[in-house]
């Protein structure tokens, strides 16, 4: 209703700016605008009138309330969903991490066994090379007994 009275009277102003035009061109005056400056309304029509503009900012109150309401809401939700994706985050990184220990202590063990493996080896061979020389200097010492003792007999 406000809205219409407003309106009615941007438009009455302009059609009595044309009625002003109309009968003043023959005498060379222009008029430009005309304004309706205040209007008497009855009292019921004034009182239904700040009854809409009350229910009007009411209206724009709540709109801004629940607004406000609903853009909390919303930081809440991407507060929380943030704090879902870093603990996420954490979870995958201590996974990675236990894995990448596990991994290095695995390839430890890796090279423990190769190293404790070749250092058996080598005492094998060690062993092996120790038998075959007191074998060698155990031939060479009969090889050595028997001349002498063919020396002795002649």
């Amino acid at each position: 209703m406000l809205d219409n009275v407003f309106r009615e009277r941007a438009n009455l102003n302009l059609a009595i700016v044309e009625g002003i035009k109309e009968a003043s061109d023959p005498w060379g005056i222009a008029c430009l605008r005309y304004e309706i400056r205040t209007m008497n309304m009855p009292p019921e029509i004034q009182r239904a009138m700040k009854l809409q503009v009350e229910a009007e900012r009411k209206k724009r109150a709540y709109i801004l309330e629940s607004e406000g309401t609903r853009q909390a809401e919303m930081n809440k939700a991407e507060g929380e969903k943030q704090s879902r994706i870093l603990r996420s985050e954490a979870a995958a990184q201590e996974g990675i991490n236990k894995a990448f220990s596990q991994s290095k202590a695995a390839e430890s063990e890796k090279l423990s066994l190769i190293l404790q493996s070749e250092a058996e080896m080598q005492s094998r061979i060690n062993m092996a090379k120790a038998q075959a020389q007191a074998a060698e200097s155990e031939k060479i010492q009969r090889i050595l007994a028997s001349e002498a003792a063919k020396q002795a007999e002649l």
